[in-house]
């Protein structure tokens, strides 16, 4: 697994990848529960990554490692979270994925 931080508005968004992430494996992208949630709760399915898949997963902003935007209002609202996994993938050069979202 790696992890690393990529920008997002003024912030950062930490990523968690297991596999790699070359196009010659099928991408999944997984999104938690939010604004609050994390990543904890979907750990167990980072597990597609030994079956032969790319598993991306992330902190939303004000979650556990990405930046904390308590007190800003303004960024809770479902653009903000949109636009934050459209950065991710284009920051992480993603052409095809599945996406999995739980809540």
């Amino acid at each position: 697994m790696k992890e690393y931080n990529i920008p997002y508005l003024k912030y950062h968004t930490h990523i968690y990848q297991y596999g790699k992430l070359d196009n010659k494996h099928p991408v999944v992208i997984l999104l938690h529960g939010g604004p609050g949630g994390n990543t904890r709760l979907i750990k167990p399915l980072t597990d597609l990554s030994k079956h032969g898949f790319t598993v991306i997963t992330y902190d939303q902003l004000g979650s556990l490692k990405s930046s904390s935007i308590k007190g800003q209002k303004e960024l809770f609202k479902v653009s903000t979270f949109v636009n934050e996994l459209d950065n991710a993938i284009n920051k992480l050069n993603i052409k095809r994925f599945h996406l999995l979202g739980h809540s």
